[in-house]
């Protein structure tokens, strides 16, 4: 069965998670009329908030799921989607060879973000 873990940043600020819930609800929707075949979505944090990576891995195995795709929810490339979530994955794996886990790519350049900055503009003009 595959599953999709979207890790963000994660923050203090409780206001953060509840804004990424809705990214998230709206990002099931999308799946759903796309028909993108998978069997569990989760989101988790890296820190400042829960659930962290280990946990949405270890909940991922105990609902069964054995092919995991981890997408990065961060603009740039960095320390954390370098080392610090691949070092996370790694280790799940060693623990669990058994698992499959794929890690994607950060959101980088894509011009509907361009189209969303110039948005963000044209509201504070």
């Amino acid at each position: 069965m595959k599953g999709i873990i979207i890790i963000a940043h994660g923050s203090r600020k409780p206001e953060t998670k509840t804004v990424f819930k809705q990214v998230m609800a709206y990002f099931e929707q999308e799946l759903a009329k796309e028909k993108i075949p998978v069997s569990a979505v989760a989101y988790c944090f890296l820190e400042f908030a829960e659930p962290n990576l280990k946990q949405a891995l270890h909940d991922f195995v105990q609902k069964g799921i054995d092919d995991i795709k981890v997408i990065p929810y961060f603009l740039f490339e960095g320390t954390h989607t370098l080392e610090d979530i691949p070092a996370i994955i790694e280790e799940f794996c060693k623990e669990q060879p058994h698992i499959k886990v794929g890690f994607g790519r950060v959101l980088g350049y894509d011009e509907r973000i361009v189209q969303i900055l110039t948005d963000r503009v044209k509201q504070m003009l």
